[in-house]
């Protein structure tokens, strides 16, 4: 009798290949493709290292995170073209007088546009305040077209890492088109 006969054996092999699968397809640890150099991390991962109440990072493929989310004001089918307008909701705690900073980005960190998201209404809240912003192309920012990471920031005027907290989500962008 060959060792694949064995019933217990080969659901034994077949978990083993499950769980290295959802390692490999689904580890929202590792950087996206075409990611901005920094790490992210989804609140299940933060969960998993025992920080579930206050995850400092988000996914990137539009998972709710903590209240915060972008809607774009183009066609998706199009890429999207300067000055990039979104609107979006985020908890009050991500503003600071208001506001905080929003960035498009290209992979290795050049900023190709920046902005800022505008409250829409009273931001001095534990509750989702709608917002706005206008991304303008960054002076002698390159000519792309392509994906890009929209980069969300939580406002932190005290500078402390702790405070930090950032929404990445991929788009796609064309600069070369007047």
């Amino acid at each position: 009798m060959g060792i694949f006969q064995k019933p217990l054996v080969v659901l034994g092999l077949l978990v083993a290949v499950a769980f290295v699968a959802v390692y490999v397809f689904v580890d929202d640890t590792r950087m996206p493709a075409g990611g901005d150099g920094v790490q992210v991390k989804s609140p299940r991962a933060d969960a998993r290292d025992g920080n579930a109440r206050t995850p400092k990072r988000a996914r990137t493929d539009g998972d709710d995170f903590d209240g915060l989310a972008v809607f774009p004001t183009w066609s998706t089918l199009e890429p999207a073209t300067f000055p990039i307008l979104i609107d979006g909701q985020a908890r009050g705690q991500w503003f600071f007088e208001g506001s905080f900073p929003v960035k498009v980005m290209l992979p290795g960190g050049v900023v190709l546009g920046e902005g800022v998201a505008q409250a829409q209404s009273d931001w001095m809240t534990t509750d989702v305040v709608p917002f706005y912003a206008e991304i303008k192309r960054a002076e002698n920012a390159p000519e792309y077209s392509g994906v890009a990471a929209l980069v969300l920031e939580k406002a932190n005027p005290s500078g402390l890492p702790e405070n930090a907290a950032r929404f990445t989500t991929q788009i796609v962008v064309d600069t070369t088109s007047r």
